[in-house]
């Protein structure tokens, strides 16, 4: 310094170089601690998301060995009824509503498990029951989340009537452009809910709010035409996307 810097001059200009790393250390430690703290807060609401899903999952799963189980016991009582089929269908489908980890499967899997279901619920009716299945050619090479197909027809089973052929179940999935619409008919029953949703349907569109945040949108309700529909737009889900959403990456 020139011999004319005062002794305060002198103080002030080395205090302030000196301060300035100082501070600028501590403002990007306390920025990576707010960063750390959002990272955290990020990954517990990922595992309560997740955990949440697992849950909605698992509740699936005994909720069909308990119908199903019913059905067979009724087919039971009939003579010489041969269960072989059935049983053999019953354990291929537990064994994809149980065991299956996968978060999303190919549409034609799912379909492959609804067939059998559909076989399973047919069971219980002394006349043919009547569903319809229409899946498009695009539709049936995306993924879809597992349990997602199922529970819109096992919803129309119960709160509908499978056995009258002018209101057959109708379920459709069709690609519209990078969504995917899934739409689930049915005949109105004598045993609905007061609120005209049942309890799966509720469930399933948490599941996709869950799954899909707002790119997702579910709609159940009474038609003009006294059907019930059930109606779910998801996007279309690449296998790279169905890792990110389900958290395996």
């Amino acid at each position: 310094y020139p011999p004319e810097v005062g002794f305060g001059s002198f103080a002030i200009d080395n205090l302030t170089y000196g301060l300035l790393p100082i501070g600028f250390g501590a403002l990007v430690r306390a920025v990576e601690a707010q960063f750390m703290a959002l990272r955290r807060q990020l990954d517990l609401a990922h595992q309560q998301r997740l955990s949440e899903l697992d849950m909605l999952r698992a509740h699936i799963a005994p909720h069909f060995l308990f119908n199903t189980l019913n059905n067979l016991y009724a087919l039971a009582q009939r003579p010489h009824a041969d269960l072989s089929n059935p049983i053999h269908d019953l354990a291929e489908l537990m064994r994809y509503t149980a065991k299956n980890e996968q978060a999303f499967v190919p549409v034609h899997e799912e379909r492959a498990q609804l067939e059998r279901y559909i076989a399973l619920q047919a069971l219980r009716f002394a006349t043919p029951v009547h569903v319809h299945i229409d899946i498009d050619t695009r539709a049936k090479a995306s993924l879809i989340p597992a349990m997602v197909l199922l529970p819109l027809v096992e919803n129309a089973f119960k709160h509908g009537d499978p056995c009258d052929p002018r209101s057959p179940i109708t379920l459709t999935v069709h690609a519209d452009g990078d969504r995917l619409l899934l739409s689930c008919t049915n005949s109105i029953g004598k045993h609905n809910m007061d609120d005209g949703t049942p309890t799966g349907n509720r469930n399933l569109a948490r599941r996709m709010q869950l799954l899909f945040g707002p790119h997702a949108t579910t709609q159940f309700g009474p038609r003009a035409d006294g059907l019930f529909a059930a109606i779910l737009h998801l996007p279309i889900t690449t296998p790279d996307a169905a890792l990110d959403l389900s958290g395996d990456r």
